[in-house]
């Protein structure tokens, strides 16, 4: 078998791994789903937009600017997986009624596997454009380091199992970076208006994409002959793919442009009202991005080449080396000052990251020093077997029943029907435990975090873990003070209680310290008795989650 061969027999291999991996559980969480008991905060958005489009009858993802209108993301994902529904939603419509469960509504749970295809489909094709890109930027064996660091690392195979545009992007920068890796390397003006043009549609389907620009213009800066036509040209092509992927934006204009306000302001001036401080515990933003997207979203072997090929981008500073720095760097720098401190906002670092730790994992096993030579290789070899298993620990979360609905089953067989359940809050998208219980005739009651509406015939106590983090309408002391009277052994006890752990071999690896969205297939939800006698005041009980919203936001209700 020759070399060329050979390279091409690893890469299949390579690319089968992650195949496997991002497929692996993709239909996690749709048991019994509807758009209320969704198992992701975001999957209600291709739910809804598949709908419009449907009955609008055009692609138009604000047909009403009053009620039906999304632009916080680019349109770009959302035309993609709504061609793969098409394809898929009548293969789907074959299988029996019930096979996502009796109380699945088929229309949510069509339009997120075709949703989620899409992404496991697109995180997949990324890895062996970050092949080409390594071989571009520093040889075939650097090409097939950095494809199996791509292929391996958590972060991207998690996105992968949700439809929202992440993994979407993720190709799209990995295409951008090819075509300017490529446009260095030959010199060619042509790869470099290509990669204005993927660009565009990268910013087309997340607007922060536009960062994209900054090694747009090192690319042009590096190259011997910079004539200011083929930036000119390249520039243009930036704007071309964002409007052919978004043609609605000056369609309806003012409805994009208010949204563009709303998405600033959340993240700037209202991240105080927003988020209430809730990334405060993650540390200095310089830290951020080790410790949480690279420390979680890759483990910490690959967290320590990537920082490795970090460094010797910087010593080395060859043309390669600062094109994918002049994106490391800005995106790098927003990421960690971002207000939102979500995982998922750093996967565009992944392709350049993995780049140039495939480039400097290849320089150090080939290094004539033999000494570090075998440091290396052992290194390498070490991070891959670590790696597989931090993966397949945290795959296997996918492949475990939904909390949600294990928590729902046991109150189904050890609770009397029409007894009440008392929540710590509304629901609010995230948080969305409620809906599961009441559609089976449970009463919900809402606490407002206040241990004294516990009351009446009120016996159980249902909280999610992400109430601790999200409660927009509530202080942090009064979830403080309430989380602290149900820990009183005296008058509650623990009933049940699903946490999962993601494990693999005999080895647990932690996440419960992770960022809220590394943790969505690990909610941590626990049933509370209440012991003693039964305090003579009324609890706030409703026929259902409506009526409780009616009730206690009767302006939200109403709007």
């Amino acid at each position: 078998m020759n070399r060329r061969r050979r390279h091409y027999v690893a890469l299949m291999a390579i690319v089968a791994f992650a195949a496997a991996f991002r497929f692996w559980g993709l239909a996690w969480g749709l048991h019994d789903a509807s758009i209320s008991r969704r198992p992701h905060p975001d999957e209600w958005v291709v739910y809804w937009l598949f709908k419009w489009f449907g009955q609008s009858g055009t692609l138009d993802p604000c047909p009403q600017s009053a009620s039906r209108c999304f632009f916080d993301w680019g349109s770009m994902y959302i035309y993609g997986a709504y061609a793969v529904h098409a394809v898929v939603d009548p293969v789907l419509s074959l299988l029996p009624s019930d096979v996502f469960g009796a109380r699945a509504d088929p229309e949510f749970v069509h339009s997120v596997v075709a949703g989620r295809i899409t992404s496991a489909v697109a995180s997949t094709l990324a890895v062996p454009v970050i092949y080409a890109s390594g071989r571009t930027a520093f040889g075939s064996e650097s090409g097939l380091a950095a494809a199996a660091v791509l292929a391996a690392s958590a972060l991207p195979i998690q996105l992968a199992h949700f439809a929202t545009p992440d993994s979407t992007v993720l190709l799209l920068v990995s295409l951008v970076l090819l075509a300017l890796l490529r446009a260095a390397k030959m010199q060619s003006g042509k790869w470099l208006v290509l990669g204005g043009l993927l660009a565009g549609l990268a910013v087309g389907t997340e607007y922060h994409m536009a960062l994209l620009l900054c090694p747009l213009l090192a690319t042009w800066a590096s190259m011997t002959d910079r004539r200011r036509r083929w930036l000119v040209v390249a520039s243009g092509c930036v704007v071309a793919g964002y409007l052919v992927s978004n043609p609605y934006v000056i369609v309806d204009s003012p409805s994009f442009a208010a949204a563009m306000r709303h998405t600033v302001l959340i993240h700037t001036v209202d991240s105080t009202a927003q988020y209430q401080g809730r990334f405060n515990a993650y540390g200095p933003d310089w830290l951020y991005v080790v410790r949480y997207p690279l420390g979680y979203g890759v483990g910490i072997c690959f967290t320590i080449w990537s920082l490795l090929g970090l460094a010797w981008a910087v010593a080395s500073r060859d043309r390669s080396q600062l094109i994918l720095l002049a994106w490391i760097v800005p995106y790098g720098l927003v990421v960690s000052l971002s207000a939102a401190k979500f995982m998922r906002y750093s996967l565009p670092l992944m392709p350049a990251l993995a780049i140039l730790a495939g480039g400097v994992a290849w320089s150090l096993v080939t290094t004539r020093h033999r000494p570090l030579r075998s440091l290396a290789a052992a290194a390498a070899l070490v991070a891959i077997l670590y790696t597989v298993v931090y993966d397949s620990a945290y795959a296997s979360l996918f492949s475990r029943p939904e909390s949600r609905l294990v928590v729902t089953d046991w109150v189904q067989h050890n609770v009397a029907t029409r007894s009440l359940l008392a929540y710590e809050q509304l629901p609010n998208g995230l948080i969305n435990l409620p809906y599961f219980t009441s559609s089976l005739g449970y009463p919900p009651c809402f606490t407002q975090f206040r241990a004294n509406w516990i009351a009446g015939s009120v016996r159980y106590v249902l909280t999610d873990g992400y109430d601790v983090e999200e409660h927009p309408r509530f202080s942090a002391s009064s979830v403080q003070r309430f989380r602290a009277s149900l820990a009183n052994p005296q008058r509650f006890r623990v009933a049940e209680r699903v946490h999962y752990e993601p494990a693999f071999l005999g080895l647990t690896f932690s996440i419960d310290a992770s960022p809220h969205d590394w943790r969505y297939p690990d909610r941590d939800i626990t049933v509370f008795r209440r012991l003693g006698p039964t305090p003579p005041r009324v609890a706030h009980c409703y026929r259902s989650v409506s009526a409780a919203v009616a009730a206690l936001y009767p302006h939200a209700a109403n709007g």
